[in-house]
């Protein structure tokens, strides 16, 4: 960072939650530029992060990048996980984007987190 702003690409899709979201301060001393994929999710782990962890998770990236460039995933696939965790990591994280659109009232916003 930050050669991978010159890319000729749109979106980048970062794995942050393994990392410990360390990426936001590259990104609070060179603002990221590009749309992002943002990996909220830690899929290296059997635990189920909850709405909670994750909107915690969110509220620091949104603290350095706007919201209508941020698409929220997993940081990687899900295919480790077994299924009933893979299912309980991703409804957690709708519950959490839902009720951060709610909170900052993008919720017809079809970019936005």
């Amino acid at each position: 960072y930050p050669k991978m702003l010159e890319l000729a690409i749109d979106q980048i899709d970062l794995e942050l939650s393994n990392s410990d979201f360390t990426m936001l301060d590259h990104f609070r001393r060179i603002p990221f530029t590009k749309e992002l994929a943002a990996g909220v999710l830690d899929v290296h782990s059997h635990v189920v992060e909850t709405p909670e962890i994750i909107k915690k998770r969110l509220s620091r990236l949104l603290e350095v990048v706007p919201i209508e460039r941020v698409t929220v995933d997993p940081d990687c696939g899900l295919k480790t996980r077994r299924p009933e965790e893979a299912r309980d990591k991703l409804s957690a994280m709708v519950t959490a984007v839902r009720e951060i659109r709610q909170k900052l009232g993008a919720a017809g916003s079809e970019k936005s987190a």
